[in-house]
């Protein structure tokens, strides 16, 4: 599915929902060696964000993004890692009752993939710059999130 076309599918539920909270619920980083300083550095970096769906009434619905990266220093073609970092960030929302039918699995699962994703990915910017920077390694800051949209599907949106 594009990218377009999750926002389509999540608007609905955008729509009805307000941002109440972020929070961390776990964290974990150990380093093997510190790097040289100079040294080529790289990382990668997953995310797997899942949902939870209120249980009983005044209950929030809960977005959870889980990032794991791991730091390395670049030896010509070799990588060696150096470090493990992991975290698990919540979004918790407040979604009001849709209007008509009840929010589809698939329009949950396209809130959570774009609008879940940009509340969270600031604050997972954040932690992994302080993690790098309290193991004292060098500081990592994450690029900002971008999503390319094609020019043509969004035309076709808004006609």
């Amino acid at each position: 599915m594009s990218e377009m076309d999750l926002r389509m599918k999540a608007a609905r539920v955008a729509g009805q929902a307000d941002l109440r909270d972020i929070r961390t619920a776990a964290l974990h980083a150990e380093v093997d060696f510190p790097p040289q300083p100079g040294s080529n550095l790289g990382y990668d970096l997953d995310s797997n964000f899942e949902f939870a769906l209120p249980q009983d009434e005044g209950d929030l619905t809960v977005v959870m993004g889980q990032y794991t990266a791991s730091l390395s220093v670049k030896e010509g073609d070799e990588k060696k890692e150096f470090a493990r970092l992991g975290f698990t960030l919540m979004a918790l929302y407040e979604v009001g009752t849709p209007q008509g039918d009840a929010f589809s699995h698939e329009e949950l699962e396209a809130f959570v993939r774009t609008s879940g994703q940009f509340a969270l990915y600031p604050y997972a910017r954040e932690t992994m710059s302080m993690l790098t920077t309290r193991l004292g390694v060098p500081n990592l800051t994450l690029p900002v999130l971008r999503v390319a949209l094609d020019k043509d599907e969004v035309q076709r949106a808004l006609d």
